[in-house]
């Protein structure tokens, strides 16, 4: 078999890359000790390792704040590998000196991703700052496994480890940085007491906030901790081994490696060096193939299902690999169940919920996608086209459910399209709780697929939006789209040659905008009277679809900036403006009908969410629903 290959990080001044070498070694990946200015100088790449591990110890002295020259280096000089190291599914794990590192460099706890399937910039929203305690803290310290990591698999019970830093007390940006590394799962350890209890110093020896001794990225596949487990990553490590008398080989520690490694085996090298999950989480136990193995057995001999072009096997290998993205997407609420047959979870607090509920597909968006053999932005777009519709009722987006139809099951490219769709449901705050993959050889050719999708959410009975209250001197507030989405590809292909559909691809596959968190932000200020979601028949369907009756928007032209892609689709068609607003968004996203009082406080406050907006327009008395002007 072959054997994972670690790359373990080296500058002057670390010192505990020999014992890291011997726990990775020992469990059965090899590993090689790498300068990092091997990394620079482009001698070694990260792309030839699985995993990549920051060890202890004071790289570079420590001389400026505890690893902040190598974390510069590796956002700086570096960022691109990694980011494509880690879009690739692969491991990161940093001990100490490396959690500091991780941290510092803003790659813990991370963020979203980027359209083309990379992270998002690196930004620093977490520190490990100077022990509470004025002094080197060198002792051994009980730790509680939390959270949800590649790395800390089948970890239960309360572990010893030992701690040695001057710097280890976690210390979050702000309280809504901590409140969202618990819900996400990210706190992976806490100090405490010998029996799990909450600990007081030295038992939390930094004094670090809520306790925290590690934490992950959302995917479970990056974890930093300020503990050693290579130290104890053998028996007679333990401080009191002697008279402890373990029977065991390996310490506490060891675990970790181990699940690191198991991780890569499973889910990188089997699935042909690219993946992105965890071994098989529960939460989708509730759908996708699964194989019958004894039966298989009994059927050696005679014709099976994958002689008629199902392979059951290789659904299984796609599904365990896309366990640590669809755990990325998990929210409060949001439960899992083994062996469950459907999606589960729990609505909390409501005085009068009512359920929204949308289901929609990309369209023939999907052709481009696999023309182009670029599949990492269709699932964004499969989340969007939903979660944004049941945002117009003022819904806030709990689950959402995927269904991917296919000839062929192709790990690397459904890989691909679940990030996607993982994507979409961080960016709009709901928990991809389950779903189906069919491989249906003969409905689909080897290369082909097609995607459903399905969101429930929820909103206050007294708080649900249907344009009722629209009223005459109300002002339309034109949210930026990102430019097509996912509607008019058909007449958009028809305009285009295929040599002409590449030259404008990037435009053409860029994913709808997800609107969820910045509208979200909006309903909680102010009364919005009407929300319309700009898709297929555009202005004049969707848009008018909520307007009372005897009321009417008229649209100013020229009040927003029509993107190029669709003044270039206008003018090699030759199509008229009234089919290309019943066609395309025409750069409107969404539009939200405001009193004209609010308009001005509304538009600052989508501004700074991040959406670009614009005055298209006002409600007005005449029996047309629609005028342009």
């Amino acid at each position: 078999m072959v054997q994972p290959k670690v790359l373990v990080l080296r500058t002057a001044g670390t010192n505990c890359d020999a014992e890291t070498v011997f726990a990775f070694e020992s469990v059965g990946a090899t590993a090689e000790r790498v300068h990092v200015n091997a990394l620079l100088n482009g001698e070694k790449h990260l792309r030839d390792y699985q995993i990549l591990a920051l060890p202890g110890g004071f790289s570079y002295g420590d001389d400026i704040i505890s690893g902040r020259i190598l974390a510069n280096e590796l956002r700086l000089r570096l960022g691109d590998q990694l980011k494509k190291f880690i879009s690739d599914g692969k491991l990161i794990i940093g001990i100490c000196n490396g959690f500091q590192i991780l941290v510092r460099a803003g790659i813990l706890p991370g963020g979203s991703m980027q359209e083309d399937g990379m992270p998002a910039d690196f930004k620093q929203t977490v520190t490990l700052t100077h022990n509470d305690s004025g002094k080197f803290e060198d002792r051994w310290i009980h730790l509680k496994p939390s959270g949800s990591s590649v790395w800390t698999k089948g970890m239960d019970e309360v572990i010893y480890l030992p701690v040695a830093h001057g710097e280890g007390k976690f210390l979050p940006m702000d309280d809504v940085t901590l409140r969202n590394l618990v819900d996400n799962g990210q706190v992976i350890f806490r100090y405490c007491t010998e029996k799990g209890g909450k600990p007081v110093y030295p038992q939390n020896p930094n004094n670090a906030v809520d306790h925290i001794a590690g934490i992950s990225d959302q995917t479970g596949r990056i974890l930093g901790l300020m503990p050693h487990p290579e130290r104890h990553f053998l028996s007679i490590q333990h401080p009191s081994w002697t008279r402890v008398g373990s029977k065991e080989k390996y310490g506490d520690g060891a675990k970790i490696f181990e699940n690191g490694v198991e991780y890569v085996i499973k889910n990188l090298i089997s699935l042909g060096g690219r993946g992105g999950g965890s071994l098989p989480p529960a939460v989708y136990e509730d759908g996708r193939v699964r194989s019958d193995r004894t039966r298989a057995k009994n059927m050696a001999k005679g014709l099976t299902y994958k002689d008629s072009g199902v392979d059951i096997d290789q659904a299984n290998r796609f599904v365990d690999g896309i366990g640590a993205l669809v755990k990325s997407t998990m929210v409060k609420g949001a439960l899992t169940r083994k062996g469950s047959f459907g999606g589960l979870f729990e609505l909390g607090k409501y005085k009068n919920p009512v359920l929204v509920s949308s289901t929609d597909g990309v369209g023939t968006k999907l052709l481009l996608a696999i023309g182009s053999g670029k599949h990492d932005t269709v699932g964004i777009d499969l989340v969007a086209m939903n979660v944004n519709d049941i945002l117009c009722v003022g819904a806030k987006p709990l689950f959402f459910l995927d269904y991917i139809a296919c000839g062929k099951v192709k790990p690397d490219v459904l890989h691909e399209v679940i990030k996607g769709v993982t994507e979409g449901c961080r960016q709009s705050g709901c928990a991809l709780i389950g779903g189906e993959t069919a491989e249906m050889p003969g409905l689909y050719g080897p290369d082909e697929y097609d995607l459903a999708g399905f969101t429930v959410g929820v909103v206050e009975k007294k708080d649900m939006l249907d344009g009722s209250k629209i009223k005459s001197g109300d002002v339309m507030i034109g949210l930026a789209s990102s430019g097509i989405h996912s509607n008019g590809y058909s007449l958009a292909r028809k305009v285009f040659t295929a040599a002409e559909q590449k030259d404008h691809m990037k435009e053409l596959l860029t994913p709808t905008r997800i609107y969820v968190k910045p509208v979200l932000a909006v309903l909680k200020k102010f009364k919005i009277r009407g929300i319309a979601h700009v898709t297929g028949g555009a202005f004049y369907e969707k848009l008018t679809k909520i307007l009372p009756k005897g009321k009417c928007f008229e649209v100013q032209r020229g009040s927003w900036p029509i993107p190029q892609i669709f003044q270039t689709i206008q003018k090699k068609g030759g199509i008229a403006d009234a089919e290309m607003f019943r066609t395309f968004n025409m750069g409107i996203g969404m539009v939200l009908v405001a009193p004209a009082k609010d308009v001005k406080k509304v538009g600052a406050l989508l501004k700074k969410e991040g959406v670009e907006n614009f005055v298209i327009g006002k409600v007005i008395k005449a029996a047309e629903k629609i005028r342009f002007v």
